[in-house]
């Protein structure tokens, strides 16, 4: 059917007018996954600098050790995910279980900081994270993350299948209603399957290509990093060749074969390790090979981190891929959180306040701890020392713009018109340019 409906000559008429966003946007709102059966086996699109194919744990593996081999790679996903870790979850309202579940979410990760690092990890290397909520033990909920490539979207018979061992069966199988959510879970025991409380989220970045899956941040990095990690790989080989040059020998005239065997022996009584360092007459080396600087090699690998830290939205200043001033990093440690922790955090906390409301608690709220977050404590004092001298907000409404709760009613509050030893007036005397000033103080009226 293409991209027009059944009405086509409406839609060509829509397209006519200009209306072809408003065209697309229809389309775009349908959920298209069932017609992609190819994604059903969790992948579907190949890269060719690397040539990996997301189809099973084997190329997972391949895409992981590639962005961990590269230091620069490594870094950006590992300062993506600590700096998540730090934003902390204000607690809104709900029952005991989803307090307990904040503090605790399983017995592997231990805090709920420690479960957000590993979900940004999971973002930033594919681009997808699947939660599972474990309601298994009554009023004691866990939360756990899947490895993505373990996890099957079975799009023909709505369900999720989840596969870490060697076995024909599933360890788990979630099956899914036409809205996403889980309806319900099976778990394997031994050769037979058994119900079980829970549910499955799967969260992602939205790729263009795909209903069902994701695309992270390194996939844009990959073709940097594959060409990186080659500069690395000839600057070693460089080394351990002891920086010589490939090439050739070149022999003058048309030697007989005598002449040939005369050439070896000569070149076996001049370089008597193995190692052409010196050459008989009438013989010439012609190099075969471009030196480190004529291939501006540190160039190229400085560009190539650049591109890597654009691709992850980290500044190079924060892991050491640029030179900076201590300034300057500060101020990119801020950039960094202000433009992508903070829409980051505010995304991620969203999905799992929808994820804790469909299968914990529909009361359950959280939201982002913006007071916690030293990097924006400089916006928060500057906005309320503004409303301060705005004169039109109450000490509450000040004291809420930095993170604190409403004051008591009989509270004190100190510092406002605290005397830092200043003058009360203008000090008395000479006040010329060499004037003695030794005989000046406050309130000097003698």
């Amino acid at each position: 059917m293409g991209i027009f409906g059944k009405n086509k000559t409406a839609d060509l008429e829509e397209l006519v007018r200009g209306s072809v966003t408003a065209a697309f946007e229809r389309q775009k709102e349908l959920d298209y996954g069932k017609y992609e059966p190819r994604n059903q086996y969790a992948g579907g699109f190949s890269l060719s600098p690397l040539e990996i194919t997301w189809t099973d744990p084997a190329d997972y593996s391949k895409r992981v050790k590639a962005i961990y081999k590269n230091a620069t790679a490594k870094a950006c996903v590992l300062k993506r995910a600590q700096a998540i870790a730090n934003i902390d979850i204000k607690y809104v309202g709900g029952n005991k279980a989803v307090k307990e579940l904040l503090k605790r979410p399983n017995h592997r990760d231990g805090t709920i900081q420690v479960l957000l690092n590993d979900a940004e990890i999971h973002l930033s290397i594919g681009g997808d994270v699947y939660f599972f909520w474990d309601n298994t033990v009554p009023n004691s909920p866990k939360l756990h993350t899947l490895r993505p490539d373990l996890v099957t979207n079975d799009v023909q018979n709505s369900r999720y299948l989840y596969k870490p061992s060697q076995t024909e069966k599933p360890d788990f199988t979630f099956e899914y209603d036409r809205t996403g959510k889980t309806t319900r879970v099976l778990k394997r025991n031994g050769a037979s399957e058994s119900i079980v409380r829970g549910g499955l989220q799967h969260i992602r970045y939205f790729d263009p290509l795909t209903a069902t899956k994701g695309v992270g941040a390194g996939e844009s990095a990959l073709a940097a990093i594959d060409v990186m990690n080659a500069i690395d790989r000839a600057m070693a080989g460089k080394f351990r060749a002891g920086g010589t040059k490939a090439g050739y020998f070149q022999v003058k005239g048309d030697p007989t074969d005598a002449d040939i065997a005369k050439l070896k022996t000569q070149m076996t009584a001049l370089n008597p390790d193995g190692q052409a360092h010196v050459l008989p007459a009438g013989v010439e080396f012609n190099a075969a090979q471009l030196t480190l600087a004529e291939m501006e090699i540190l160039e190229a690998r400085a560009e190539m981190k650049q591109d890597i830290c654009a691709a992850f939205q980290v500044p190079a200043e924060l892991i050491n891929a640029s030179q900076s001033t201590y300034a300057n990093a500060r101020g990119m440690d801020k950039i960094f959180y202000r433009n992508f922790i903070g829409p980051e955090a505010h995304w991620l906390i969203g999905q799992l306040e929808v994820g804790l409301q469909l299968y914990i608690d529909p009361n359950a709220e959280i939201t982002v701890d913006e007071a916690s977050a030293p990097h924006l404590e400089e916006d928060r004092l500057e906005r309320a020392s503004k409303m301060a001298q705005m004169k039109c907000f109450t000490a509450d409404e000040i004291r809420a713009a930095l993170g604190y709760e409403a004051a008591a009613e009989d509270a004190e509050f100190v510092g406002a018109d605290v005397n830092m030893g200043q003058p009360e007036e203008k000090p008395k005397g000479p006040v010329a340019f060499n004037a003695d000033a030794g005989n000046r103080g406050d309130k000097n009226e003698q």
